[in-house]
């Protein structure tokens, strides 16, 4: 039985005939099976970076600082309001991503670029290990007795662990559930805050805002070690960065939505909460702890506002913990495109094409933080400054140094310049007054230096850490012997003219119903040939390098070439990568000009959860409008 589809909508005009699209236009098309983030989405991740912050920041900078921690962050805040257009200009400049790391090697070169990265890696290290045992020490609070107050370690190495085995989870899947973490724990926030601000007296705050007046009679250098702690606040901001590859089209406005929507809720919950959680625990005489908030909220709010603060605090923890992963895969592939990558890093798993050594080299080094801390998150807290400061810095520099070159000296450049020096006070003012910092961050980052280093000069096999674009990934897969017998997308559309189709066919299984169908049309429209394709679709944020075409691809291919030759009809071939099934079958017909796309397969089950899912809606919704899309079972 064959149904007939038409495109997305018949009301509107066509779009223009592929051969009309513009090679620039037909570039950007191929981050579709990457691209799919729109503003929501990359705030999501973004903000389970830096708004998790709210989680450990008024603990540790409580049990440091006492009343005066509302003051540094504060000035932390207005620092961040100027990195953070930083950070935007680097996430739409480098759309392949890299963040940092791509900005310093243009304007420094590479190993000044290797050098930032490592400083980065420091930090989200620290960033995963402090995430993990703040959720740990939340998810404590709800059993004040049993064996969550002693196993703090135990279960944060567990976690480590779970999250590394979850490192082919795609980044569209976490943003999705961290977006509805996000606004889980934005409720939970509001109510926390009326529960406090209720409760206060006039007394109270008048102590607060005495406590931030007292910062000018502090020594400008313990403000700067105060501020170079408070930065733990907006740690995460190279996640937009990061992201960058994942960000639907068009990059410009999708990042500057993203970011606006950053710093307006960042600017709402971290400094504000920050300043209500110190108040109120001073107020009331809480203790600093791992899971302050979930302490201030059982006194100020009762126990359901305590479990709803410390349920949904784990969990957007945990996922902050994830993203953090990312940022360290997106920092080894910036820096394995320079040749500074161990091929044991950049190795991944045969079937699940995970970055399997990635995983073992981020998962191992955050699980020795813990051990090595006793899961003490003031410890972890304590050896923040030097990596984050020191890679913001030099991004914003570089940057500096590329406005300078390209001619750009208005308002943004001193803008960039200020930012810079807001960086570099406090991160070398930290190399003498947090020296704990210094030696841990500078140990980090020289060990990958070295490493790098040897790697490049060839001592050490170097390796790709994996492909931002499916057309890299098939271009890469074309020279492998395992394709010998399929063409990728390129060579389909260099074979255009000499056959010329206007019918395509996707299938995952042979299926000779389809054929016939197929054929019947083909021979009536007077086409000498079709195009048949496969997808291999690859869970995760990248595309493996050295990844051919797949077992189950090989078989069906030619089953499926053999059955159309049988009913007199010459097919083309194409194996495909995507992240998105949907999306590539669409970008394929797009770009091979063709009128009408056959899908189906012999199994019922199969055919349904093929059709009703998600492959066949992104399908309909990617084509040109003038296709037709064909139901064959």
């Amino acid at each position: 039985m064959a149904t007939s589809t038409p495109g997305p909508g018949s009301s509107t005009p066509a779009r223009r005939p592929t051969a009309q699209i513009e090679m620039a236009q037909r570039a950007e098309a191929r981050g579709r099976g990457v691209r799919r983030l729109g503003p929501v989405l990359a705030w999501a991740l973004a903000f389970a970076d830096i708004g998790t912050s709210i989680y450990y920041v008024p603990g540790i900078l409580y049990g440091q600082v006492g009343g005066l921690a509302p003051a540094y962050v504060l000035i932390a805040t207005v620092a961040f309001v100027l990195v953070a257009m930083e950070h935007m200009e680097v996430a739409y400049r480098y759309p392949t991503g890299g963040g940092g790391v791509s900005a310093a090697v243009e304007a420094f070169g590479a190993r000044v670029g290797v050098v930032s990265g490592a400083l980065m890696v420091s930090a989200y290290l620290i960033a995963i290990a402090l995430s993990v045992v703040t959720a740990m020490h939340y998810l404590a609070a709800l059993h004040l007795q049993g064996p969550w107050r002693h196993e703090t370690v135990l279960f944060s190495v567990v976690a480590i662990v779970a999250l590394g085995l979850a490192s082919w989870v795609g980044i569209r899947a976490v943003a999705r559930v961290t977006l509805v973490a996000a606004f889980a724990a934005l409720l939970a926030h509001a109510a926390l805050l009326m529960a406090v601000v209720a409760k206060l007296r006039p007394a109270d705050w008048a102590e607060l805002f005495k406590n931030v007046t007292q910062l000018g009679q502090v020594p400008w250098t313990e403000i700067a070690t105060g501020v170079a702690g408070a930065w733990l606040a907006y740690s995460g901001l190279e996640s937009l960065g990061q992201i960058a590859p994942a960000v639907r089209e068009p990059r410009r406005p999708v990042v500057r939505a993203a970011t606006i929507l950053l710093v307006a809720s960042v600017l709402i919950t971290v400094p504000v909460f920050t300043a209500l959680a110190v108040e109120a625990a001073s107020a009331g005489h809480i203790v600093a702890q791992g899971a302050l908030l979930a302490a201030v909220a059982r006194d100020y709010g009762g126990r359901e506002l305590m479990i709803a603060v410390a349920v949904s605090g784990a969990v957007l923890l945990l996922l902050a913990a994830k993203v953090a992963f990312i940022g360290c895969y997106s920092v080894f592939q910036a820096i394995g495109e320079h040749g500074y990558l161990p091929a044991a890093i950049a190795a991944s798993h045969s079937h699940e094409e995970t970055p399997r050594g990635a995983t073992l080299i981020v998962g191992g080094a955050a699980t020795a933080l813990v051990i090595g801390t006793g899961g003490q998150p003031q410890v972890l807290a304590s050896l923040f400054a030097f990596g984050l400061l020191g890679s913001y810095a030099i991004t914003s520099v570089s940057l500096d140094v590329l406005r300078w070159r390209e001619g750009r000296r208005g308002l943004a450049f001193y803008i960039g310049v200020l930012a810079s020096l807001v960086l570099l006070v406090p991160w070398v003012t930290s190399w003498f007054t947090k020296w704990h910092a210094a030696l841990y961050g500078a140990g980090v980052t020289g060990a990958l230096m070295l490493v790098a280093l040897i790697t490049h000069r060839g001592w050490i096999r170097s390796g790709r850490f994996g492909f931002l674009s499916a057309a890299a990934a098939e271009e890469s897969a074309a020279g492998l012997h395992t394709a010998v017998d399929v063409l990728t997308l390129n060579e389909a559309v260099v074979l255009k003219q000499t056959y010329p189709a206007s019918t395509m066919v996707a299938l995952r299984s042979p299926n000779p119903t389809l054929c016939r169908e197929v054929a019947r049309r083909v021979k009536g429209v007077g086409d000498s040939a079709i195009y048949v394709v496969f997808v291999d679709e690859i869970p995760g944020f990248l595309f493996p390098p050295r990844r051919g075409p797949s077992k189950e691809a090989l078989r069906v291919l030619p089953l499926v070439v053999a059955q159309l030759r049988e009913q007199g009809v010459d097919a083309v071939p194409i194996w495909r990568l995507a992240h998105d099934a949907g999306a590539s079958i669409a970008e394929a017909a797009e770009e091979l000009g063709v009128s009408c796309v056959f899908i189906g397969t012999n199994h019922r089950s199969a055919v349904w959860h093929f059709l009703q899912g998600h492959v066949l809606k992104r399908l309909i919704g990617e084509l040109p409008e003038n296709v037709r899309v064909v139901i064959c079972e």
